[in-house]
């Protein structure tokens, strides 16, 4: 501050001197403030943003209890911003008792009245032969809640969804 006081206001009455270094003062606050915001706000972390992004979406967990491998190709159409999005997804599973794979599904967590349109999952084994195929209603009817005490009358007020596939 000192320095600036004499090379910009050297010759400068104490009245303008005083103003002089009350701007500059506020000027340098104003700069740290925003330079901190901008700092914290591109500081945030991506994989905060995602799971809160997570959380608002319905998901569906696809567990493998058959002794073979098995693709599940979940396929279905659903409207965003007044246009239709067909989404195509293969979930691979291998055998055990702790394989299973995740799909996040674009109904809002609830919204207990709205399905994806053209709902449909294929179960292939291993030579891509189909196992088994459930339509929206066939879904609804095999699923399960992740709680097992939680045993809803409307399966569509469900926030996750478990699929076992035992084929």
């Amino acid at each position: 501050m000192l320095l600036a006081n004499l090379l910009f206001f050297r010759k400068k009455s104490l009245k303008v001197k005083i103003i002089g270094t009350v701007g500059l003062l506020a000027g340098i606050i104003v700069l740290f403030v925003a330079i901190a915001t901008i700092l914290f706000l591109t500081s945030t972390d991506p994989r905060e943003r995602n799971a809160e992004e997570a959380a608002r979406y319905k998901w569906l967990d696809v567990k493998n209890r058959s002794q073979s491998s098995r693709s599940i190709i979940i396929s279905y159409a659903y409207k965003k911003e007044n246009k239709i999005k067909k989404v195509s997804d293969t979930l691979n599973l291998t055998t055990g008792p702790y394989h299973s794979s995740q799909h996040m599904l674009p109904v809002e967590v609830g919204d207990s009245t709205y399905f994806p349109n053209d709902f449909k999952i294929q179960v292939k084994d291993s030579l891509n032969k189909l196992v088994a195929a459930y339509d929206k209603e066939e879904f609804l009817k095999k699923v399960k809640s992740d709680d097992s005490t939680y045993r809803p009358k409307n399966k569509m007020t469900m926030n996750f969804y478990v699929l076992e596939i035992n084929r």
